[in-house]
């Protein structure tokens, strides 16, 4: 299948396209709303623009893909294969990325209010400016490394998370839930910890000088 078929049978109707192959293929702007493609391969495809309302992308390749200003909302992407796919301005609020692979992953200025990132690994992915409020859950995703610089996490559930030599520098960590967080090395000059739970989290060696910690919980002195 190619895409100019994939375009015209989902125009008729159709809705699964499971396991379908179309790596490196053109499909910028293409609607794709509501469809099965469980296990795909979109490995280096140019999804910029799609209408992926919706869309069962569990266990898909995307590995490398562009997906930069698409629309994937309420998504699932579990267990999903995104390693250095660009998702800049892409909007995954209330998508499900559960264990998702987004190592390396650019998620600068995404929408992910309310999504589940828990279990995800984003070691070394970009998410400045990123959007991550909305109590969206990262329980134990492995964040290490990652850019979340001015990343809005207002709210967010990070209990168990890795953030260790993440750079959180004016990030917004409002009413966020650190409990248990591995937080080692991590440079947040400038964040907002306003009211956060850090019960039981690992600052070891973080400066904590310029971090708004007001109301905080937990935080051992």
């Amino acid at each position: 299948m190619d895409a100019n078929e994939l375009r015209n049978r989902y125009a008729a109707g159709e809705r699964d396209f499971s396991k379908v192959n179309l790596a490196g293929a053109n499909l910028s702007g293409t609607k794709l709303a509501g469809t099965n493609l469980r296990g795909a391969n979109f490995a280096g495809t140019n999804l910029s623009g799609a209408d992926l309302f919706g869309v069962n992308l569990t266990e898909a390749n995307l590995t490398g893909a562009n997906l930069t200003g698409a629309r994937a909302m309420v998504a699932l992407l579990i267990g999903t294969d995104m390693m250095g796919t660009n998702l800049t301005q892409t909007d995954l609020s209330g998508a499900s990325l559960t264990e998702a692979n987004l190592t390396g992953a650019n998620l600068s200025m995404a929408n992910l209010a309310g999504a589940n990132l828990s279990m995800a690994t984003l070691t070394g992915a970009n998410l400045h400016s990123a959007n991550v409020s909305g109590l969206a859950l990262l329980l134990a995703a492995d964040l290490s490394g990652t850019d979340l610089t001015k990343t809005n996490l207002n709210g967010a559930n990070l209990a168990g998370a890795t953030v260790s030599e993440a750079n959180l520098t004016g990030a917004n960590l409002r009413e966020a839930n650190l409990t248990g967080a591995n937080l080692t090395g991590a440079k947040l000059t400038g964040a907002n910890l306003r009211e956060a739970t850090l019960s039981e989290a690992d600052l070891t060696g973080v400066n904590l000088t310029e971090v708004n910690l007001l109301g905080a919980k937990g935080l051992s002195t």
